[in-house]
């Protein structure tokens, strides 16, 4: 298996990345481009670059800083236009479709089909790393954007102190 493969396995173990479709296959180094940057993540990302140094692989960190990602998205397409794209891209899955869709992806089944992901992967999520029947992105971490937060203090305050238990109860009070 080659480092980049390597580093495909690491990596997949938790990111939602994207391969660039112009880099060479069989790359001595696994150049990746983050947003993780900041306290915690930035720990994190170093379990990863620590993991894939142990494996072998060189590492390049291309950390760009600020939050969300648009700072490193508006870096990662300035370097696309130059011809000079990262081998990874840590990328929220609704860009993943559409630079997928752009041809600047290269397909990950041979990594997903080793790893078993179409029975680990819930098939809601594989709906977001997958182009045209393959895979093009790996899960890294999830972010719920659904999620609803509650302040205690202000439910004891206004509900004798009972969070609504279902949706129908938060919007319709019953």
């Amino acid at each position: 298996m080659t480092r980049i493969a390597n580093a495909r396995l690491l990596l997949s173990a938790a990111m939602a990345m994207c391969l660039i479709a112009q880099t060479p296959a069989k790359a001595e180094t696994l150049e990746l481009m983050h947003f993780w940057t900041s306290g915690g993540e930035a720990k994190a990302m170093d379990v990863i670059k620590k993991a894939a140094e142990q494996a072998g692989i060189e590492w390049k960190d291309a950390a760009v800083v600020g939050g969300s990602g648009m700072n490193a998205y508006q870096v990662l397409q300035s370097r696309i236009a130059a011809g000079n794209p990262p081998a990874a891209m840590q990328m929220h899955p609704v860009l993943i479709r559409q630079y997928a869709e752009a041809g600047l992806l290269l397909p990950m089944d041979d990594v997903a089909k080793e790893q078993d992901w179409d029975k680990v992967l819930a098939p809601a999520l594989q709906e977001w790393v997958k182009y045209d029947g393959h895979y093009i992105g790996v899960p890294f971490n999830m972010h719920r954007p659904n999620w609803l937060w509650a302040n205690k203090a202000m439910v004891d305050q206004y509900n004798g102190g009972k969070a609504p238990a279902s949706w129908d109860v938060f919007c319709n009070g019953r």
